[in-house]
């Protein structure tokens, strides 16, 4: 594609930290100004970029071209190594694409809600059954279901006409797998305080939905999902995240170091970000 006049840059590093959130976040701001044009986002002074971010950046475009009527032009090169990945998982398209799978990527999708067969097929079979990811069945059930959980809460609570973006990256130096799951929903506040007024802030509205038992379901039981989501994190010596609002929940262990933090961030999230990221593997 043609480069455009308008131009954004990505610069430093953006990995699966609230800080790379705030950065995409912020370009999504920069972008949200304008109207019925293009954008190029020149990448060529970012000089990392986690691959299970693009289930972020897919999202971003997705919600600047349907309300803005925005096309997000990428300016980078699929030979630079640090970007080789985005073209392997499919968040950006090349001649060939093909070539650049290395086969640490779980492969970018999007799923709206009629669509839970083939989401539940991909959990199954490209994160759960990922080669580097060794769980006992107890656990591989758990977080089977409590996604599942977590798809029937975005249907519910959606409010928007847009799918749930999934993407994820296994890195073998560091021995790390990362997950990334992205709503363009509502978050977690408004369908929390309607239930519990009391709850004013994200960070006290992700804390409460995940206690056991806690759910904005009113016909139907639920409300496990993140609880046994989380406890199959740490069972895993791994981490569960939450990004909604302005809150970056992060709990679990990360490197056999027991976790329980809220960052407060410098912008508001355009929906949820579930972080699983599992250390050792």
């Amino acid at each position: 594609m043609t480069e455009t006049d308008l131009r954004f840059k990505l610069r430093g590093s953006i990995s699966t930290t609230h800080y790379g959130h705030q950065k995409l976040i912020a370009l999504f701001n920069q972008c949200r100004e304008y109207f019925d044009t293009s954008i190029t986002v020149c990448f060529r002074d970012l000089t990392w970029i986690d691959a299970n971010m693009a289930a972020l950046l897919q999202a971003i475009v997705r919600k600047l071209e349907k309300e803005n009527n925005l096309e997000l032009v990428a300016d980078l090169d699929e030979s630079t190594q640090q970007f080789r990945v985005l073209f392997g998982n499919g968040l950006f398209e090349s001649d060939v694409s093909h070539l650049l799978n290395t086969g640490t990527s779980i492969r970018l999708k999007e799923f709206y809600t009629k669509d839970n067969d083939d989401f539940v097929k991909y959990i199954e079979n490209d994160f759960i059954d990922f080669p580097n990811l060794s769980l006992n069945e107890a656990s591989k059930e758990t977080i089977i279901q409590s996604l599942i959980e977590v798809f029937t809460n975005y249907e519910i609570h959606a409010k928007a006409d847009y799918p749930i973006f999934l993407c994820g990256q296994y890195y073998p130096t560091k021995r790390i797998l990362k997950f990334t799951i992205v709503d363009l929903g509502i978050g977690f506040l408004k369908p929390i305080q309607a239930q519990v007024e009391v709850i004013d802030t994200y960070a006290k509205a992700i804390d409460w939905a995940l206690v056991e038992g806690n759910t904005t379901k009113t016909d139907a039981p639920g409300g496990l999902g993140l609880c046994e989501l989380r406890s199959s994190m740490e069972e895993n010596n791994g981490s569960l995240e939450i990004v909604s609002g302005n809150a970056y929940k992060a709990c679990g262990f990360k490197n056999g170091i027991k976790i329980d933090t809220c960052k407060t961030m410098n912008a508001f999230h355009i929906g949820t970000t579930i972080n699983l990221v599992f250390y050792g593997v």
